[in-house]
Order: C-alpha cells, then sequence, then structure tokens
C-alpha cells in the first residue's frame, strides 16, 4: 500500500498544510502501478490517496479505510473484470465507484456495473474527465463508509 499526501488543496496558497480531517479519503486500485500512482499524484491536491495495486488486498484496503470515493482499473479479460466486481459487491460499497475499462462487452460484467452504479469511464481515460468526476461526487456526497 501506498498512502501519497500533497499539502495543497484548491483555494489554499500553496504549501499551507491541509488538515487531515478536511481531506476526503479515496482508494486507488490499478494493476498497474504507474497508472495508479498518476491517478493518486492528479487527485492528491484535494484529497488523501491510498493506492493499491494487489487485487488480493482490495476487500482488505476497503474495509480498512472505509474510503469516501473508490477508484477502479477494471482488468482487460472479463472474468478477471467479474471477479473484481464481485469483489466490490461483496464490500456492500455505499459509496462512489469509478470504474475505468476498455471497451470490450460483456453481460455479466455490465449487469454487475449496473447493480453497483459505478461510474465507467473508458480507457484511454481523460485526465481531465476523472478529476472533475471525482470532485463532483466528492462534493455531491458525504463519506458515508461502508455497510
Amino acid at each position: 500500500m501506498q498512502l501519497l499526501h500533497h499539502q495543497t488543496s484548491p483555494g489554499r496558497a500553496p504549501g499551507r498544510p491541509v488538515s487531515t480531517a478536511q481531506r476526503k479519503r479515496i482508494l486507488v486500485f490499478s494493476p498497474d502501478a504507474d497508472l495508479a500512482s498518476n491517478l493518486a499524484l492528479l487527485l492528491a491536491d484535494t484529497c488523501e490517496t491510498i493506492v493499491e495495486t494487489e487485487f488480493c488486498l482490495l476487500s482488505q484496503r476497503i474495509q480498512q479505510m472505509h474510503p469516501a470515493l473508490v477508484i477502479v482499473d477494471l482488468f482487460s479479460l472479463p472474468a478477471d473484470a467479474v471477479r473484481q466486481l464481485q469483489t466490490l459487491e461483496q464490500a456492500k460499497l455505499t459509496v462512489p465507484v469509478v470504474l475505468l475499462r476498455s471497451y470490450r462487452s460483456n453481460a455479466e460484467v455490465e449487469r454487475i456495473i449496473e447493480r453497483l452504479k459505478g461510474f465507467v469511464i473508458y480507457k484511454p481515460a481523460d485526465v481531465e474527465m476523472v478529476t472533475t468526476l471525482v470532485a463532483g461526487l466528492l462534493e455531491a456526497r458525504p463519506p458515508r463508509g461502508i455497510s
């Protein structure tokens, strides 16, 4: 697990400390460590970002950190994506889930995404789209953890 903190926030002077209590936690999962780190850096100005790159630890991270939002980079193969989505379902998340996925279609993947009420961004992901979506979701829904 990698914990990234950045000490600026929109509307604040650079270098002015941001209280940990003011920062919402986001869990970023991707098996691609570079993608996960880049997403974390993009979001570091506004939230506490925790990166997980090991699928076997995803459920544990969700339970431990009670994130305000979860970003998941779905595996390309449908069977693997189904396992990821089932893990998210089993966590009984009550927070927004942003899913980065390929255009490959699969009926079971689509059904689980519908049940999760996940927000889908197709890869390659547009950076501005991701940051805008995350900011909007964090403002619209206060962190409620998991049930």
